[in-house]
């Protein structure tokens, strides 16, 4: 119980950014999350300019956002299912979900705001966070 307890913790230590994107031909969505800061771009393409706000989060968002990553297998991201493959002809918007640790990042595609039923949790988190 001890070591799951370190392992944990140190999976936590080690992650230093979370994206989320979401594209297609008309949409663009870029969310980049630090321990310290929030960063959010959307452009639309019937809309002439992009937005871009940046904020600091608090310590209590940022340990929010590590509890739903805790709560994962990072190696097994890349691995899980899509429930969907719309966007493979058009039919929806290409997302990814990626955890970028010290070492290496872990990366998820999926269509629209439908992740793995696994990343749920993490993407209304990053969601709530942007509004």
């Amino acid at each position: 119980m001890i070591l799951l307890s370190f392992s944990a913790q140190a999976q936590s230590t080690d992650v230093e950014s979370i994206e989320f994107k979401s594209l297609s031909r008309v949409y663009f969505e870029h969310v980049t999350i630090t321990a310290d800061s929030l960063i959010f771009r959307l452009k639309e393409n019937h809309k002439n300019e992009e937005v871009i706000n940046k904020r600091a989060i608090s310590k209590k968002e940022w340990k929010s956002i590590l509890k739903d990553i805790n709560s994962l297998s990072l190696e097994s991201i890349p691995n899980l299912e899509s429930p969907t493959m719309k966007r493979s002809f058009d039919g929806a918007r290409h997302s990814s979900l990626k955890i970028i640790t010290t070492d290496t990042s872990y990366e998820h595609l999926f269509d629209d705001e439908n992740p793995h039923k696994m990343l749920i949790p993490l993407l209304e988190c990053i969601k709530r966070m942007t509004k």
